[in-house]
């Protein structure tokens, strides 16, 4: 069923879609019906680009053929790196979000904070981001 949506919705550029969905749904562990893997090591060991990754995920996402947790936290170990997100078949989001949570769990992080930087260099923004720079306006709601 799910080769169908892709091709029904995205003609024969579904082909490198089917792919990287076989690709990412070969990765998933049996138990826990989702994986972690980072979409750098998607990059290398798939031959898709960054760009064609994320445009992949999202297109799966769409037609309900993957689901994605995506974690809103940044890891404890000095770097500006996101945690790694889960992925799973979206028929098993609530495992994936189960098990996404664990996951979140088990890597030292720290959580993403809403805030906003006026017309700052992606450098300053860095630099403030490292130092905890009091010049931060929170975001409005």
């Amino acid at each position: 069923m799910g080769n169908t949506k892709i091709f029904s919705s995205l003609g024969a550029y579904g082909f490198n879609v089917l792919r990287f969905f076989v690709n990412i749904i070969g990765t998933i562990n049996k138990n826990s019906k989702s994986w972690h893997m980072t979409q750098d090591d998607m990059v290398l060991n798939w031959n898709f680009s960054k760009n064609t990754v994320n445009e992949y995920l999202y297109k799966l996402e769409e037609l309900e053929l993957l689901y994605t947790f995506r974690s809103k936290a940044r890891k404890a170990d000095e770097t500006f790196h996101r945690v790694g997100n889960v992925y799973g078949r979206y028929y098993d989001k609530e495992l994936v979000i189960q098990e996404g949570i664990q996951y979140l769990s088990t890597v030292p992080n720290h959580p993403i904070k809403p805030f906003h930087f006026n017309r700052t260099s992606v450098k300053l923004k860095y630099n403030n981001f490292l130092h905890g720079s009091k010049n931060i306006i929170p975001l409005k709601k």
